[in-house]
């Protein structure tokens, strides 16, 4: 078999590993043409995704439970797989095209078995059929850590720049290529949106992945992070807490806004203190806006003063919107 994309290759073994199948890494990896720590790190992903659920016996991976789609896959990861092989039935990447034929069955009857039962509004927001030379590029770009010049277009604005790609990233409903660039020799996380990118070429240098950015890219929770590199190799995180009034209270103990959130105490009146670990207060402030009036920050100071010139800010808008009149009726 010749070389395939990570997708394909996550996507043939979750499938192996569904018909309950023994895997070989060593074989996955000659199968594959690709190295042992590749599959290994494949691995990880499908732990990560679906739980502990594999056995490793001696360098021989299978699954606890052979029904992996109806026992593991829930609803909504059903739902990221359907778009993840909608997009590539229709752009002709790379996913569905080596995919051996039963295995795809399998995949595409568990997905419409679970379209009768549940309904999901959520989708991305662009629609790639006409680009996928585009994706190809990237993907090729990342996996060979070539440095691109990208020619971007926002808002009617070009712009062209030099980055260093390191993952395509689906996040808040948009794709994003998430790159290191530097400014003054000084590294910075820089995602752009992949709808906006006009086209990319690669400058010809190859570059080292930093581990550090490498494990920045893999735990940065929203499109506001903030790149703050240390000497030890290592980046610069701070703590946000908040008091959740008791009348939401139940929301944030059903669902983590964000990876990072923990409920740390529980109050008598039914208020929760929760904590976040973020790379910049600016993560924070759209899930406050979203909560406001029910959230009281303990801390940092620096986002309670955003908050509250925010706040301020549109109170003084809506004072100076004059009432206006709806079939001779005034209303304020």
């Amino acid at each position: 078999m010749s070389k395939a994309s990570s997708m394909n290759r996550v996507s043939t073994i979750v499938a192996r590993l569904n018909e309950g199948k023994r895997l070989s890494t060593a074989s996955l990896a000659a199968e594959f043409e690709t190295s042992d720590r590749t599959i290994r790190r494949d691995i990880a992903l499908i732990k990560e995704v679906f739980g502990e659920f594999l056995i490793n016996d001696n360098g021989m991976i299978y699954a606890i439970q052979k029904e992996l789609l109806d026992n593991v896959l829930t609803p909504d990861e059903i739902s990221l797989l359907k778009g993840a092989l909608g997009l590539a039935e229709r752009g002709g990447l790379s996913l569905t095209k080596k995919m051996d034929k039963k295995e795809r069955e399998k995949l595409t009857g568990k997905i419409s078995e679970y379209e009768r039962l549940y309904t999901f509004k959520t989708r991305p927001f662009e629609e790639f059929n006409s680009r996928p030379e585009l994706f190809r590029e990237l993907e090729r770009a990342v996996k060979f850590h070539q440095e691109i010049r990208i020619d971007y277009l926002r808002d009617g604005e070009a712009s062209v720049f030099i980055a260093r790609p390191y993952s395509i990233v689906f996040l808040n409903e948009n794709f994003y290529l998430a790159s290191e660039l530097f400014h003054e020799g000084i590294p910075s996380l820089l995602l752009s949106r992949v709808a906006m990118i006009q086209s990319i070429e690669s400058t010809g240098e190859l570059f080292r992945p930093d581990p550090s950015f490498l494990k920045f890219v893999e735990r940065f929770q929203t499109s506001w992070a903030k790149y703050y590199p240390k000497a030890d190799g290592t980046f610069d995180e701070r703590e946000v807490k908040l008091q959740i009034s008791g009348e939401v209270a139940r929301y944030f103990k059903l669902k983590k806004f964000l990876p990072s959130q923990k409920v740390v105490s529980h109050l008598d009146d039914g208020d929760i203190i929760v904590t976040y670990t973020v790379t910049s207060v600016w993560e924070m402030v759209p899930l406050c806006r979203q909560w406001l009036p029910h959230i009281q920050v303990h801390y940092p100071r620096s986002l309670r003063e955003i908050l509250l010139r925010e706040a301020q800010a549109a109170v003084e808008k809506l004072r100076q919107q004059p009432a206006r009149t709806y079939g001779g009726c005034k209303r304020g």
